[in-house]
């Protein structure tokens, strides 16, 4: 039997961890070799329109074409490798992290996107108490589901996806909410330091 061609996986967004992190890092923890591509601004601004939405992150499989949004090349990529869930209620569960940690980071986009350092801080300050409000129950969530992962008992793209997360909070200011939240800052450090996740963050910090 002739061997199988390797696949040429390219991965297209920004130059910043972003929406395209959790993707990297899925593909980081199972030792997939592909290709980080990296775009500035002004060459999205030139690409653009050949997207299909307009948009990035792009996943695009020799062969196969391309496949978009942020969260759905996530989910595809957690399905290939094995990161979905050993069941479908665990699949579930990790979707529903997946979503409840994202509606979380989406809490404080405005402040990464806003310049004035005064309404910056008011911002920050009115979005604290609900930041602090979703991390309390996603907390609750890891503590009925046995405190170690966030879905299913075992480790999925629900626990990476926690790991992103926290590091964009923490990014834009919200660290202190995760003072109440020994149980995801315990995950969030065992993720962070799993070999694979360890080495691709020490090469792109």
């Amino acid at each position: 039997m002739a061997p199988q061609k390797k696949e040429k996986i390219t991965l297209t967004y920004f130059n910043i961890a972003g929406r395209a992190e959790l993707s990297r890092l899925i593909m980081a923890y199972a030792g997939v070799d592909f290709v980080d591509k990296r775009l500035e601004r002004e060459e999205f601004g030139k690409l653009k329109e050949t997207y299909p939405y307009k948009q990035v992150p792009i996943l695009k499989i020799e062969g196969y074409g391309n496949l978009c949004q942020s969260i759905s090349i996530a989910r595809f990529l957690a399905k290939r490798y094995h990161l979905a869930g050993h069941d479908d209620l665990a699949a579930a569960e990790a979707d529903e992290v997946v979503d409840a940690a994202n509606d979380t980071a989406a809490l404080v986009y405005p402040i990464y996107k806003c310049t004035d350092a005064a309404e910056k801080k008011k911002m920050l300050a009115e979005v604290l108490p609900k930041v602090e409000a979703a991390l309390k129950n996603l907390e609750a969530r890891l503590e009925a589901r046995g405190g170690q992962f966030m879905a299913g008992n075992t480790f999925t793209w629900a626990d990476i996806c926690m790991y992103t997360m926290a590091a964009h909070l923490k990014l834009n200011g919200t660290g202190p909410a995760f003072d109440g939240c020994p149980k995801i800052n315990n995950l969030v450090e065992r993720v962070a330091n799993m070999p694979n996740i360890k080495k691709w963050r020490d090469a792109h910090q």
